[in-house]
């Protein structure tokens, strides 16, 4: 059974303003799916609605077979199903060990503590900056502060939205090695990228979005596909000639 399936989403974000067009898509437990696709294919919206944020007005979500489709974010977080979301949203009066705190709030009061120390000992990174103030820490700090506080919610699945977004190379590559360090303990990852290049030694399956459905999908063989790329890198124009 998929840890979590989306099947035929219809969803966008007021009357008329339709972005997903009956998409379906599944999470193997443990596994990686890259989705990827040109700016304004719907990945975000897709995130947003297997997350919470955006409610579907048809199709359905399910974790680990029971029906989530009109169940609010914050009790989809108490479950398991965390965002990252893109531009990294962190509470930038807070400290960074107060952003990771804010993650564990999920959790049972009696777990809370604990749950943040497992972050500080997963990244130890963070641990450098923990009592910096979030909001002037670089972006890739800022990044990690971000991942370090979904985590402390104890994810079952992770919703990364375009981690790489404005990074120096070196700061992606840490990111991209505490995402691969989750996979290890069984979390199962989303992970939306523009560019799937990034993706090639991390995916276990490819998803490519284009005008709010998946064109392609497949293993992440599909990423040495130069047609792939082309799709995910160029979109229809490119896929026509």
């Amino acid at each position: 059974m998929p840890v979590l399936e989306a099947t035929d989403l219809i969803a966008g974000y007021g009357s008329g303003d339709t972005v997903l067009h009956g998409v379906s898509l599944t999470l193997g437990a443990g596994q990686v799916t890259a989705l990827t696709g040109v700016n304004g294919a719907g990945k975000t919206t897709l995130a947003s609605a297997v997350a919470g944020r955006v409610i579907p007005s048809s199709g359905k979500v399910t974790f680990q077979g029971a029906d989530i489709t009109k169940m609010p974010v914050q009790e989809r977080c108490r479950l398991g199903i965390v965002l990252c979301p893109q531009g990294r949203e962190v509470f930038p009066s807070l400290s960074a060990a107060e952003n990771v705190r804010m993650g564990a709030l999920t959790r049972p009061a009696s777990a809370r503590k604990a749950a943040v120390e497992d972050v500080f000992e997963l990244i130890p990174a963070l641990a450098a900056f923990r009592n910096s103030r979030a909001g002037s820490l670089s972006g890739g700090q800022q990044q990690i502060v971000a991942i370090g506080r979904a985590l402390a919610a104890a994810p079952q699945v992770l919703i990364v939205d375009e981690p790489s977004m404005g990074l120096a190379p070196a700061i992606v590559d840490s990111v991209y090695e505490i995402l691969g360090a989750l996979t290890e303990n069984g979390v199962s990852l989303l992970v939306i990228e523009e560019s799937p290049l990034r993706l090639v030694d991390l995916a276990d399956h490819v998803v490519v979005m284009r005008g709010g459905e998946i064109v392609m999908s497949g293993g992440a063989e599909m990423l040495q596909d130069e047609r792939v790329l082309t799709a995910a890198l160029l979109g229809e124009e490119a896929m026509a000639e």
